[in-house]
C-alpha cells in the first residue's frame, strides 16, 4: 500500500512507547507496508551528537537531551513529505512534544507491561535511563509515563500479543479505516503532508 492511498489520512505517523516496546522493529515493517520514509529519532540524535545517547546523557544530562530532542522534532514537523517516525521513549516527557506530534500527524502507542519491558531491557546495556539493578525506579518511571503515552495516542496497540509484523498490519488497518477525516488533515490553514 502506498502512503497516498490511505484515504483521508495525512501527516506523519509517530510511534511512541516505553523503551523496549519494539518501536524500531515495528517501524521497519510498517515503513515497508506503507511505503513511507522512516526516521529513527535516537539514531538521528546520535548522528548529530557524534556519540551515543548514553554518552550524551552522561556528559550533559537529561534536560540538555530533551532540548535537542525538541529541536529535532520541530525539524521533522517541517518536512512536507509524511514520514514514519520512531521516537525515543521519553518523547512524552515534555507536554509540548505531545501537542506537536498530534498537530502534525497520527500518534501510535506501542504498549507492553512493565514485566515484559524489563525482561527485554535487561538483555541490553545501551539505555541511559535503565539500570537492571534498580527495578523500583524503572517501575516508577513506567507508572509516570504510561498515562502520558495514553493521552498522546490516537491508537494503542500491544506488542506483547502480536509479532512486529502483525503489529504493523494492525497499525496499517487503523490508519486506513480509522484515520482522521480529510478535514482533520488541515491544521492552521495548510494541509498536512503536502
Amino acid at each position: 500500500m502506498r502512503f497516498k492511498e490511505i484515504g483521508g489520512f495525512g501527516g506523519h505517523v509517530y510511534l511512541i512507547g516505553y523503551m523496549g516496546a519494539g518501536k524500531s522493529t515495528v517501524a521497519r515493517h510498517l515503513a515497508e507496508r506503507l511505503n513511507m520514509p522512516h526516521l529513527e529519532m535516537d539514531a538521528l540524535l546520535e548522528e548529530r551528537f557524534q556519540c551515543t545517547i548514553k554518552e550524551y546523557f552522561a556528559l550533559f544530562g537529561e534536560e540538555a537531551f530533551r532540548s535537542e530532542e525538541s529541536t529535532l522534532l520541530r525539524d521533522i514537523m517541517a518536512f512536507h513529505v509524511p514520514h514514519l517516525v520512531s521516537t525515543g521513549g521519553g518523547i512524552i516527557e515534555r507536554p509540548e512534544h505531545i501537542d506537536w506530534m498530534k498537530a502534525s500527524g497520527t500518534v501510535i502507542y506501542l504498549f507492553a507491561t512493565p514485566d515484559t519491558l524489563y525482561k527485554r531491557l535487561i538483555q541490553t546495556d545501551d539505555r541511559p535511563l535503565f539500570s537492571a539493578d534498580d527495578r523500583r525506579a524503572f517501575r516508577a518511571r513506567y507508572r509516570r509515563r504510561h498515562p502520558r503515552y495514553r493521552e498522546a495516542a490516537d491508537c494503542t496497540i500491544s506488542t506483547e500479543r502480536y509479532t512486529p509484523k502483525e503489529v504493523s498490519e494492525r497499525i496499517a488497518r487503523f490508519l486506513t479505516a480509522c484515520g482522521p477525516s480529510e478535514n482533520d488533515a488541515y491544521k492552521n490553514g495548510t494541509k498536512r503532508g503536502n
